[in-house]
């Protein structure tokens, strides 16, 4: 009996000390479970915090693809900026406390950056302006501006003072089918003609350039190969014209040179003159190369016509040889008598 009284009372001690466990034990759960759970379900609802910054994307100007986008050209014309209002705000965070400005395109600016980077580029361009010497103008084409020499005397392009009289010229023959044919109709209408003709023509067709020779009429250089002479060294030059002597030395004298092209300097009209040639230029063009209506080029001709005039025509062109009958007649209705070049030298 005493035993059991024990027992039980051991019992009644030991009751308290494990309440007082266990309830420690459901705070704690409480604390770490429950409450934190009930806390962050309305946590939503509640204004977030306003040290952090929010970036919101304006739909009206959206950023711009930054794998796309280019950087604005420095040379641009000022017509490529946006225009002042529209586009140009900065977009900041909506609550209005942050004051934090989205990255903008560089065409989006505001002004006072504009302004900053227009002085700067002002500032450059001075700076430049000051130290950097400027450019030299560009260079003239070879045509006008040739290699060779610049300085260009004038060479005989004919002659006011020589009265009603003009001189007819033909380049780059021979021309096999043509230049018989042309032989034909200056014979019938008997007019002279002066002939400057290509040295590789010459030594293709020989027999043409000693038929033009044996007719009487004058003889002209026009180099050996039409090249233009004045993008050529000095050397080179020489070695044309000793070509061009050699293949024109069985055809008689031969007194007269046009440069190809007409393009010339001091140095060629110089070399020519040390070969014993006088360099020929011409004061009407009609252009009977480019052109093939005969009418066209005869009245060119007829309408551009001087005193003292050299004109320029070619051979181996269908419509320059049926234009030399009417250049003829038309040259002999207005008084002018044809002659070769050499008579109207001053």
């Amino acid at each position: 009996m005493t035993q059991r009284r024990r027992k039980l009372k051991g019992r009644k001690r030991s009751f308290p000390s494990a309440m007082i466990w266990i309830s420690l034990i459901l705070a704690l759960l409480f604390v770490v479970f429950v409450y934190p759970k009930g806390h962050f379900l309305y946590a939503n609802t509640e204004k977030p915090d306003e040290s952090i910054p929010v970036t919101t994307v304006d739909k009206h100007h959206p950023e711009p693809d930054r794998d796309t986008e280019h950087e604005p050209d420095s040379d641009s014309d000022s017509d490529s900026d946006p225009d002042p209002g529209q586009g140009s705000e900065p977009v900041t965070d909506p609550g209005g406390d942050s004051g934090l400005e989205t990255n903008l395109p560089e065409t989006q600016k505001p002004e006072e950056d504009e302004k900053i980077a227009q002085n700067e580029k002002d500032q450059q361009h001075q700076e430049t302006d000051s130290t950097t010497p400027p450019a030299p103008p560009a260079a003239n084409p070879p045509v006008s501006q040739p290699s060779a020499s610049p300085k260009k005397t004038p060479i005989f392009s004919g002659n006011s003072g020589a009265g009603k009289k003009v001189a007819i010229t033909f380049d780059d023959g021979p021309v096999p089918g043509f230049t018989a044919e042309y032989l034909g109709v200056l014979n019938e209408h008997q007019v002279p003609a002066t002939f400057f003709m290509v040295g590789t023509q010459v030594k293709k067709y020989p027999h043409l350039a000693q038929k033009i020779a044996d007719m009487g009429f004058t003889l002209g250089s026009h180099s050996y190969q039409h090249s233009r002479l004045t993008l050529k060294s000095p050397d080179i030059i020489q070695e044309d014209f000793r070509k061009t002597e050699a293949v024109f030395a069985s055809l008689g004298e031969v007194r007269f040179f046009r440069p190809p092209y007409g393009d010339y300097n001091d140095l060629i009209t110089k070399t020519a003159q040390s070969f014993g040639l006088t360099s020929i230029g011409w004061n009407v063009d009609p252009r009977d190369w480019d052109s093939e209506d005969s009418t066209q080029i005869a009245n060119h001709v007829l309408t551009h016509v001087k005193d003292g005039a050299i004109i320029l025509l070619h051979e181996g062109k269908p419509s320059t040889l049926a234009a030399l009958p009417k250049i003829f007649n038309g040259l002999t209705e207005m008084g002018y008598q044809v002659v070769p070049v050499a008579d109207l030298l001053p």
